[in-house]
């Protein structure tokens, strides 16, 4: 099990400037620049922890074919993950990703070859 429980609580990482998953996407989108100079979930250093998990599952070779199930719980996820992280799961190798949003009570869900999630209201089944 991995947990994060927010963008400050992340342990350092080796490699805080290498790209994330998300990366050539977010670039192909042309995503401007935040007030700091940087783009959300383009590095590992500005990952959110949704994808700092799918980053470290990745790194650990759990990925490939595979489905994730995640409970997001706190905050609903932001405009900038519900945009990228279909692409880093495609770039990751996961078949699917079904993720619970605690705040919300709905659940987002991703498979293989879709460019978004699809919210559905409720807990998955």
């Amino acid at each position: 099990m991995h947990c994060h429980r927010n963008q400050t609580s992340k342990p350092e990482q080796q490699e805080p400037d290498a790209d994330t998953l998300a990366a050539d996407s977010i670039r192909k989108r042309g995503r401007r620049v935040n007030w700091n100079g940087r783009r959300a979930n383009e590095t590992r250093k500005d990952a959110h922890a949704e994808l700092e998990i799918l980053q470290e599952l990745y790194r650990q070779g759990r990925t490939e074919g595979r489905s994730l199930k995640m409970v997001v719980s706190g905050e609903k996820i932001c405009p900038f993950c519900r945009e990228d992280l279909p692409a880093a799961a495609e770039a990751a190798g996961f078949e699917e990703w079904t993720i619970f949003e605690e705040l919300s009570g709905n659940t987002l869900y991703w498979k293989r070859g879709s460019d978004h999630f699809v919210e559905l209201e409720g807990y998955p089944q």
